[in-house]
């Protein structure tokens, strides 16, 4: 017989969670079906910073405040987004946002089911951070990680987007919905040819929270 998680899902599956759980394909599926969740992530190259607006699947809008673009790369918030979609883990941030939590980091009045699913998924938003820089580390370095093709495939779309551009991505399938290239986007290549180097990756950029 096979362990479950409190939820009910199988842990029979190819995701693992910080915890070690691990979410079949069906069950991510099923999951995604009923409480997929759109997050848009927007880069404002003249006030140097990113921000982004999640969509609930009720159509509840969650806007987050702005950062620092610091060195350009790929913000905290999306890259954590990959990483706990990729690994499988639904009880981090954003599974949080998805189940109707509202933190401090967003511009909506938080309440007390929101707070409720914070209280009950601390323990597992806190070992997320540690688990996200575990796996874009991993990436950079070149290591096996489930973030890789993903980190891969969005890294170059971000990085293409010019002023007030965005990227629409689907929690918890990763899937991009939407990308608007903003002005004077250059957008790259999304692979590199066959046998070419993809050149040095980034290190996590040290972005400072404004507002």
């Amino acid at each position: 017989m096979q362990p479950t998680r409190s939820d009910g899902l199988p842990n029979a599956g190819n995701a693992v969670g910080v915890a070690g759980q691990v979410w079949s394909a069906g069950a991510m599926g099923r999951l995604a079906a009923s409480r997929a969740m759109e997050v848009t992530f927007r880069k404002d190259l003249r006030h140097r910073t990113s921000s982004w607006e999640a969509v609930r699947p009720k159509g509840i809008r969650i806007p987050g405040k702005a950062w620092g673009l610091g060195r350009g790369g790929m913000p905290h918030d999306l890259v954590q987004l990959i990483v706990e979609c990729a690994i499988g883990e639904r009880r981090g941030f954003w599974g949080s946002i998805a189940a109707g939590a509202s933190f401090r980091s967003t511009d909506r009045r938080r309440t007390n089911p929101g707070r409720q699913v914070i209280a009950a998924n601390k323990a597992t938003i806190d070992q997320v951070e540690g688990a996200f820089h575990m796996h874009f580390d991993r990436w950079v370095k070149g290591e096996p990680t489930p973030a890789a093709p993903h980190l891969d495939e969005i890294g170059p779309l971000w990085d293409g987007l010019g002023d007030g551009g965005s990227i629409t991505i689907e929690w918890p399938t990763l899937r991009v919905l939407r990308v608007d290239a903003g002005a004077d986007s250059a957008q790259p290549d999304l692979a590199p040819a066959p046998g070419e180097s993809q050149g040095p990756r980034p290190t996590l950029p040290g972005l400072t929270r404004k507002g």
